[in-house]
């Protein structure tokens, strides 16, 4: 076997980046699918119980709950037809595969390890929106400091009509 042709094929499929994800974690896996002309794209929304593998022969084994049914797909992770995961929730685990889940009823099927914030785009937008909040308040700082010295002329104004109206007398029918 050609070691170049292989090489060259591994090369290119580690160029799609994808999310550190680990066992635990609730994915949502964004899949192509084909159904004659047509294609879509298909959410699979679950927990990881498994990876295996490693390099572009990764898998990973995710499990959700439909109607009260268990269903597992397992994704290769640089396969062409998944095109985007996300992490939704992190959980930490202490166990490499968590196929103790498939025994469990109801929520407590949903629920694995201690719930941590999920790391990446929510923390980034977090920090986005408190430089925003950072921005505005100085921005109504400034807006402040002008408004002060008009309101004072306003004020002024407001003052001396108040004078010409106490000084002219007014006309009592």
């Amino acid at each position: 076997m050609d070691t170049k042709l292989v090489d060259a094929v591994t090369q290119k499929m580690k160029k799609i980046k994808h999310p550190d994800v680990r066992v635990g974690d609730v994915v949502d896996v964004h899949t192509k699918i084909k159904e004659g002309d047509k294609e879509r794209i298909q959410v699979f929304s679950g927990m990881v119980i498994a990876t295996k593998g490693s390099g572009v022969s990764k898998t990973l084994t995710v499990r959700k709950i439909s109607y009260g049914i268990g269903v597992e797909k397992i994704f290769p992770l640089y396969a062409p037809t998944v095109i985007k995961i996300k992490v939704s929730k992190r959980s930490k685990v202490r166990r490499s595969k968590l196929y103790y889940l498939r025994d469990r009823v109801g929520k407590q099927a949903l629920k694995a390890g201690v719930q941590i914030p999920v790391e990446g785009e929510d923390f980034e937008t977090q920090q986005e929106e408190a430089e925003g909040m950072k921005q505005k308040d100085q921005n109504v700082e400034v807006e402040k400091e002008k408004s002060d010295t008009p309101k004072e002329g306003v004020e002024k104004k407001e003052k001396d009509k108040a004078k010409e109206t106490k000084e002219k007398p007014k006309k009592e029918d």
